[in-house]
């Protein structure tokens, strides 16, 4: 009897010991299926919506031989200059020209990320009959005289961050960069022809008709949300600058709502603001400049990452 029982007992445990000895079944883990990515690389294509133009410059130069050995006339482009809010650039995606591309391509890692953002060549256009006189690029132009002015611009910038918090609901990421303005300014009569531009100005470098800033930049990048799906950021970054021949202080303030429809893909709406207030470092009037400009406009954005 007590046999018996036994080889019962022994069958009725059988299933359960087997179980316990099979593996279980695979399952994923939990933190890791829920796991915040991190690690992208992608590009940016946006619009810069009508971006205001506001500088106060002067400009030397010796364009007018031995009598051009002057320096310049501080002068307000908007209120000397008639020069309009309107862009002008051949780089834009709507026949208005309301707007001007801007490309960014990018790189995210969990422990840094490296941005290039190019703004193409754009450009400002005034008509104006003098009120004063101006001394611009070592050319006199004389009161009551009909000018037109060309400022054209374009925008380089290297960003690289340390990503100190990176996670699904906060990004603080200290920000190292340079970013490189370029320049190419023109002042001509209408009727008698007499013409001055940039050129002769001591800039760091020169490339083809642009003259040539870099300015290094700190900052920060900051991003809050849940950023699986939207978030909200900027950059913000600023210098002083005492090198190669020029002096002065920059900042940049871009501010962004982007939501994220699917993972690959954002569409973002912001807002950008840019600063120079630069200068030569030389005495000599042929070659010193000095000018205090902003950039400020709405951007939108798409965003493809991989």
């Amino acid at each position: 009897m007590r046999s018996s029982l036994w080889i019962l007992s022994l069958a009725l445990s059988a299933p359960a010991a087997c179980a316990t000895l099979a593996p279980a079944p695979a399952y994923a883990d939990d933190d890791d299926d829920d796991e915040y990515e991190s690690n992208w690389i992608g590009a940016r294509l946006g619009i810069w919506y009508r971006p205001e133009i506001h500088m106060r410059a002067d400009v030397g130069g010796n364009q007018g031989g031995l009598l051009g050995l002057i320096g310049g006339t501080d002068f307000d482009i908007e209120r000397t200059l008639g020069v309009e809010q309107n862009i002008h650039s051949e780089y834009t995606p709507d026949l208005n020209q309301n707007a001007l591309w801007e490309l960014e391509f990018f790189v995210d890692t969990d422990l840094f990320s490296v941005y290039v953002t190019l703004v193409p060549p754009y450009e400002y256009h005034g008509t104006k009959t003098l009120t004063e006189q101006i001394e611009f690029g070592g050319q006199v132009f004389n009161a009551s005289t009909n000018v037109k002015s060309v400022f054209e611009q374009m925008l380089v910038s290297l960003d690289a961050t340390f990503n100190i918090f990176d996670n699904r609901y906060f990004k603080l990421a200290p920000l190292a960069g340079i970013r490189f303005l370029l320049i190419d300014w023109e002042l001509e009569e209408t009727t008698g022809g007499l013409k001055a531009d940039t050129s002769d100005i001591d800039s760091p470098f020169s490339w083809e008709d642009f003259e040539i800033f870099p300015t290094p930049e700190l900052g920060l990048d900051v991003r809050v949300g849940y950023r699986d799906i939207f978030e909200v950021g900027g950059r913000v970054s600023a210098s002083y600058v005492q090198y190669l021949d020029m002096e002065g202080g920059t900042y940049r303030a871009e501010l962004f709502v982007r939501l994220y429809p699917i993972p690959i893909l954002g569409i973002e709406v912001g807002y950008r603001f840019l600063l120079y207030d630069i200068s030569s470092r030389t005495d000599d009037p042929t070659q010193n400049w000095d000018f205090d400009l902003e950039f400020s406009g709405f951007t939108a954005a798409v965003t493809l990452r991989f």
